[in-house]
């Protein structure tokens, strides 16, 4: 239901191994589902996103060249961001957006009732979530900000320089530390401020609860357990998650989307094939981000036959249909998972092309450690903090 967004700049392999999952990892295309009351399933065009918010009713996407577009629900112009500008990081909440300029500033757009819109100051900001009334946004020292609304005390973020990502939600937020440890704050009525113990990898809030990857794949679940939410799918092949109001999905270790909890508006709808990167949720409909083209018309491959059917033609090879013909191969992306598809797209998305005749069940790929900054054979808090000194203009 709320995911934060970090920037993507030089160091987005760094943020990814150390357990993130940022949503600028690549530029790709836009699914779609869930309600659709106005037009919140109906993406714009185009493979160049790099990165994709849901907030309630309404969605809003970066591309590749800094603009940022939305689409749905309006009534406070919450889906239309302004023109000209040029933004590295962008989060959608409940009725507002936010986004980080290219120069590290923030810039707020929609409702404004409680000060969610009034941005703090500053160019030093690397991670931004948007809530129900407040933002949160994290600088260049780890450090958390907060603004807007304190209905329940979701402005009294904790204190700490340690904060790499940060996710908020009606009235409460959740940090990670750069442990992979998590920390809440704000309403707490149901445990939705307490996470568990312990690393994850990934997480995501719904409206009162949340859910995490734990390191070794499996998901679990904290606060509320109305409409089921906590009947996660078994299985600890889980990458990454995403949230709605009383549902989850979670992408696995193939790039495929799983849906648990409510389906009263078609949330179990989920896009079909594998090759998905990110997803996100909010209330009732659902979006993700995924690299798999091959015939680069901008259109999901899950979706896109070429005989004009669901029909696979040949399911036994994993290619879609109207990637018949085309040099597919095996892809392997940057946290060690391979898809199929052609070797323009695979490096479009930041991947390492292993070859036509390469497949990922004979070739699996693994995990690339450039992100040890530091060369100890660690990925750890020491290259974050050699990454933050770097920060800056490049010469």
């Amino acid at each position: 239901m709320y995911r934060c967004s970090i920037v993507f700049m030089r160091w987005i392999s760094l943020i990814l191994f150390l357990g993130l999952t940022p949503s600028t990892l690549f530029a790709g295309e836009i699914a779609c589902w869930g309600d659709d009351s106005f037009g919140e399933t109906i993406p714009p065009a185009g493979n160049d996103f790099v990165a994709v918010s849901a907030g309630y009713k309404f969605s809003i996407g970066l591309r590749q060249d800094g603009s940022c577009v939305g689409w749905g629900f309006d009534g406070t112009g919450q889906s239309s961001p302004p023109v000209g500008e040029s933004f590295q990081a962008i989060a959608a909440g409940h009725s507002f957006s936010i986004g980080i300029r290219t120069d590290g500033t923030l810039l707020g757009w929609g409702y404004n009732a409680g000060g969610q819109t009034d941005v703090p100051s500053g160019s030093n900001f690397v991670s931004v979530t948007a809530g129900d009334t407040h933002g949160v946004a994290i600088n260049v020292a780890g450090e958390l900000v907060t603004w807007g609304a304190d209905v329940e005390s979701q402005l009294d973020a904790p204190i700490g320089s340690d904060f790499v990502r940060v996710i908020a939600s009606q009235y409460f937020s959740v940090a990670m530390h750069a442990d992979g440890t998590l920390e809440g704050w704000g309403r707490n009525s149901i445990g939705q401020a307490t996470p568990p113990t312990g690393v994850f990898v990934d997480y995501a809030l719904g409206r009162l609860w949340g859910v995490g990857v734990r390191k070794n794949g499996t998901l679990e679940v904290w606060g509320t357990n109305n409409a089921g939410v906590n009947a996660i799918p078994a299985g600890n092949g889980f990458v990454s998650v995403g949230a709605g109001n009383m549902w989850g999905i979670a992408i696995d270790d193939t790039g495929r989307i799983w849906h648990w909890g409510e389906d009263g508006q078609g949330q179990s709808n989920v896009p079909g094939g594998t090759g998905w990167e990110y997803v996100d949720g909010h209330y009732y409909h659902g979006i993700a981000l995924g690299i798999v083209d091959c015939n680069s018309n901008g259109i999901s491959d899950s979706t896109d036959i070429k005989d004009g059917t669901s029909i696979d033609e040949n399911p036994s090879d994993g290619i879609p249909d109207e990637c018949q013909g085309l040099p597919v191969g095996g892809c392997c992306l940057q946290h060690g998972v391979c898809v199929k598809t052609t070797e323009s797209d695979c490096i479009g998305a930041l991947g390492i092309w292993a070859g036509a005749s390469v497949y990922c069940d004979v070739s699996p790929c693994v995990d690339d450690c450039s992100s040890d900054l530091d060369g100890d054979g660690e990925v750890d808090v020491a290259d974050l903090l050699e990454m933050f000194a770097a920060w800056g203009t490049c010469p």
